[in-house]
């Protein structure tokens, strides 16, 4: 069972230094057995594969928004019980990947996860696809 909620942002201004959207473009999914909550967006900055983390930054000029911020970089913890997968963009096909599968500069990211600090999440779940049109 899957349910999906999208709103599309419409403004965004500066408020105490800090980028602020009104309801904007926010997908809100579930799947069975998960609790609901956003998909962050970006594209793969860097990829650490021996400290488990991707590095994800914003995506050319689609800003990279956790926690209703706009943010520069978030670290994304790959768990062992992360699913992590590559959707291939030609097919839609979906494969069972490594860390060190994603590509840094090249793949585009989306990511659920838990919080663990401003710019930090563990993942429970990772897309990757390859951001070359």
């Amino acid at each position: 069972m899957r349910d999906r909620h999208l709103l599309t942002w419409t403004s965004r201004a500066l408020e105490n230094g800090e980028d602020a959207f009104a309801a904007g473009e926010i997908e809100v999914e579930r799947h069975e057995g998960e609790l609901p909550g956003p998909e962050i967006e970006g594209a793969v900055g860097s990829v650490r594969v021996a400290d488990h983390v991707i590095v994800a930054v914003p995506n050319g000029d689609d800003p990279l928004l956790f926690q209703g911020r706009s943010i520069t970089g978030l670290d994304v913890h790959v768990l062992p019980t992360t699913v992590l997968v590559r959707v291939d963009r030609t097919t839609g096909g979906i494969t069972a990947i490594q860390a060190g599968d994603v590509v840094a500069s090249l793949d585009e990211i989306s990511i659920r996860g838990t919080a663990t600090g401003a710019t930090s999440i563990d993942a429970t779940s990772i897309r990757v696809r390859d951001d070359r049109r």
